[in-house]
Formats: C-alpha cells, structure tokens, sequence
C-alpha cells in the first residue's frame, strides 16, 4: 500500500527517531543489547541514537527504519521555522500512530500538549478496543 505524504523536506529528526526507537524496545521489553544486536548496531550506538545524542548514519537510518517497520520518512521533518511538518504514515499502520503523527505536526500545539494527548488517546484507544 502506497504511504500518505504531506509536504516534505529531507532533515532527519533524530529526537522523533530516538522516541520511537526507545518506544519499541521497551514496548518489545529488550535489553539495550538484544534491540542492537537485531538491529546490527552497536550497543553505544544505538544508545546515543536513543537518547538522541547522535545522528545515525544512511546506512544505520535504514536499519533502524527496517527494525521499526516504519518509512524513513517517518523520521523527517521542516527545515525551516514555520514550515509545514510533514504527515506521512502508512495506512496498515496503527491508529493511535496515525493519530500521533496529526497531532505532531498540528501548529496549534505544543510538542509537550501533542505528546500527552497522544498518550491519553493511546490510553483510551487501548481501553475501547480490547476484545
């Protein structure tokens, strides 16, 4: 299935990489080492990539995307102040994902509020779509 792109300028944004690197390996409950040991890292690496004290390299980007199971564009962002963020997902992608990436990039919000009512939802979306 073809992704769903909205504008987008080639910067990677490292502090939405580390996010969900992190997210998924604790979702996933894996040592620091397992996650880069699948993700053929080295475990400093991956480390400064999750605490985002480090710029992956295209080749590492690509690995991390893979292991993510997510796009690179998922990890882009505006250059410039005041551009337009991108909005780019995957339809088979998760619903409270979706909804995340549209509350990222909405003007109105700060990226504290954006976070937290991304979690409420992931909260209440978890709560309401239990069998």
């Amino acid at each position: 299935m073809l992704p769903i792109t909205l504008l987008l300028t080639p910067t990677v944004d490292t502090a939405e990489l580390a996010r969900r690197v992190k997210q998924k390996r604790l979702a996933g409950r894996l040592s620091l080492r397992r996650a880069a040991h699948e993700i053929k890292l080295s475990t400093s690496t991956l480390s400064r990539i999750e605490n985002d004290r480090g710029r992956p390299d295209t080749e590492s980007l690509v690995r991390l995307s893979s292991w993510l199971g997510l796009p690179l564009e998922s990890f882009v962002r505006g250059g410039e102040s005041g551009s337009v963020q991108p909005v780019i997902y995957y339809p088979e992608q998760p619903l409270p994902d979706i909804v995340e990436a549209h509350l990222r990039v909405d003007r109105a919000l700060t990226p504290d509020v954006a976070e937290a009512v991304a979690n409420m939802f992931r909260v209440v979306y978890a709560q309401v779509s239990k069998p």
